[in-house]
Order: C-alpha cells, then sequence, then structure tokens
C-alpha cells in the first residue's frame, strides 16, 4: 500500500500537562537537545532525566535525525505547549488499492481548532469521527463535474474545508466518492480527478490548486509547508 504523502500536523497537550511542567524540574546537563535539525525543548527530551519525569509522553526517540514520539514524526516543538508532527492523509482512489480511511491515536495529545478538515476532489466525502468519551462527527462534501479554475476557492467546488472540535485525540478519518450527479448528463471525472484526499491542516497554510491537485495531489516534500496543530 503505498501512502502519497502526509501533512503537518501540530498537536497541544492537555492543561494538566502544562500546569506540571511550569514546575522545579528541569532536564540535567548533557541532555541532547537536538535531533538533526529540529530542537528539543523541555518538557520533551531524549532518554530519561531530559524529559519530564515519570511521563513519558514526552519521551523523544531521535532515529535516523527525525525525533519521535512513538509512531508520530515531530517537526517542530513550541513554547506555548504544541507540536508540530506529520501526518499520513487519507486516500480513496476508484479501483486501485488505496487507504480509505485512517485510525489516529494521539493519546495525551489533542489536536487543536486552528486545523480544518479538508477534502480535496470531485464527487466526494470525507467524515471525521470520534469515539470513547466524547463521540463527535463532521463532514466535508465536495462536488464538480470538469476542472475548476486555477485560481479556484476551497469552498465546495473540487475542495471543501470544516471546522472541527477541540480535544480530538482518538479519531478517524474516511473518504469515498459519492453518486453525486450535477446534470442530467452521466460523466465521469476520474480522467482529470483520479483520486481523492483528506486531511487536517492548519487554516490558511493550504492554498487549493485546480486543476493540478485535482489530477494529483502535491507530493513529497511540498506538502510538508502544511501544519497540522495538536
Amino acid at each position: 500500500m503505498k501512502v502519497h504523502g502526509v501533512f503537518l500536523v501540530a498537536v497541544f497537550f492537555y492543561l494538566t500537562h502544562t500546569q506540571l511542567v511550569k514546575g522545579q524540574f528541569q532536564p540535567h546537563e548533557g541532555c541532547q537537545t537536538r535531533c538533526g535539525e529540529v530542537e528539543i525543548k523541555y518538557p520533551f527530551g531524549i532518554s530519561s532525566g531530559c524529559y519530564y519525569p515519570g511521563d513519558d509522553n514526552f519521551n523523544i526517540t531521535c532515529k535516523e535525525d527525525r525525533p519521535r514520539i512513538g509512531y508520530i514524526e515531530v517537526q517542530n516543538f513550541y513554547p506555548n505547549g504544541q507540536i508540530q508532527v506529520l501526518l499520513n492523509s487519507t486516500i480513496h482512489c476508484e479501483g486501485k488499492q488505496n487507504i480509505s480511511s485512517n485510525d489516529f491515536t494521539l493519546g495525551n495529545y489533542s489536536i487543536s481548532t486552528n486545523n480544518k478538515l479538508t477534502l480535496v476532489g470531485c464527487n466526494a466525502l470525507a467524515i471525521l469521527v470520534t469515539s470513547g468519551n466524547k463521540l463527535y462527527a463532521t463532514v466535508c462534501i465536495s462536488a464538480c463535474e470538469s476542472p475548476t479554475a486555477a485560481d479556484a476557492k476551497c469552498d465546495g467546488e473540487g475542495c471543501c474545508t470544516t471546522d472541527i472540535s477541540d480535544e480530538l485525540n482518538n479519531y478517524l478519518v474516511e473518504v469515498g466518492s459519492t453518486r453525486l450527479q450535477l446534470s442530467n448528463q452521466t460523466s465521469s471525472v476520474h480522467h482529470f480527478d483520479p483520486c481523492v484526499y483528506s486531511f487536517l491542516v492548519e487554516e490558511g497554510k493550504f492554498n487549493f490548486s485546480s486543476p493540478e491537485d485535482l489530477k494529483n495531489l502535491r507530493n513529497g516534500k511540498r506538502w510538508e509547508q502544511y501544519m497540522f496543530y495538536f
């Protein structure tokens, strides 16, 4: 299964953690404070004695010069209690093996409401749902019969965006095509829109570019300019 790309998300930890780290605890002298080009900021740290004591949620693994918390790669640490991370997008391609749903479990972290659920594709639907103590769902629907203009906005034609709830830390994103038909003529959009994509991204950081994004949403490093906030 090939993952077409990843987006950046920023995460914040709960207020209880923020209050704890304002106390007297500080990392030991000699602690590693960088992983590759990323500065590791306390209460996060690499190895015992370098992160907030007794809480492995702040334990950073440095592998191949890339900091990680569990399976999640961290891009930046912020003094206001937020981190910026990379997460996979959810992809659906008609007739191909693809990722039509993604589960995300963030433990003691939660997604910031600075992020938006975003969908790129024609006649498509994305849904974000949670489970556990806080049940929540939101939907984004996009429709079109032909490629939109190059300067089109993400306003429901080829691309849509919607707000998310606060304190999301366990959630599922599903994406797929709909049977929505805008006219009496039956036409396929697959020749200019072979796949649909859904992801969380910081508001204002994703600029929809059609027909390029409909044909093949920007891959690789270009995706890394977008941010999610946990």
